[in-house]
C-alpha cells in the first residue's frame, strides 16, 4: 500500500492477526488448533462431530475448553477477558504511536 503524503511504502496489515498471535503463543506450542476452541466437538447421538459454527470460545466456555483448562468457567472467562482487553489496549497504543510517527515524518518532510 502506498501512502503518497509521506512517499513511503507501508507494510500491508495481516489479514489474520489472531492467527499470528496464536502461532507464537502457548496454544500453538501445546498443539492446540483453531478448531479446538472456536469449533469444539459436540455429540450428535453416539457421534462426536466438530461444531460447524465458527465463534468466540466465550459463547460457550465449557464446551471450548475440552481437557486443556482446569479452571472453572468463570475463572477462565475472566482470564480470557483480561488477556483480550490487554491486547486490545496494546493494539490501540501501537496504532496511536504509528499515527504519531507518520505525522512526524510528514512534518519533517514539510519543514
Amino acid at each position: 500500500m502506498k501512502n503518497t503524503s509521506i512517499n513511503v511504502n507501508l507494510i500491508p496489515t495481516a489479514s489474520l492477526p489472531g492467527y499470528e498471535l496464536w502461532s507464537i503463543g502457548l496454544h500453538a506450542k501445546s498443539g492446540g488448533g483453531c478448531v479446538d476452541c472456536h469449533k469444539p466437538y459436540v455429540r450428535d447421538g453416539a457421534v462426536k462431530v466438530s461444531n460447524h459454527w465458527l465463534r468466540s470460545p466465550l459463547t460457550n466456555v465449557n464446551q471450548a475448553r475440552p481437557t486443556c483448562h482446569r479452571q472453572s468457567e468463570e475463572a477462565l472467562q475472566n482470564l480470557i477477558l483480561t488477556i483480550q482487553n490487554r491486547t486490545a489496549e496494546l493494539l490501540r497504543l501501537s496504532e496511536e504511536a504509528l499515527v504519531d510517527a507518520i505525522e512526524a515524518i510528514v512534518a519533517a518532510q514539510e519543514a
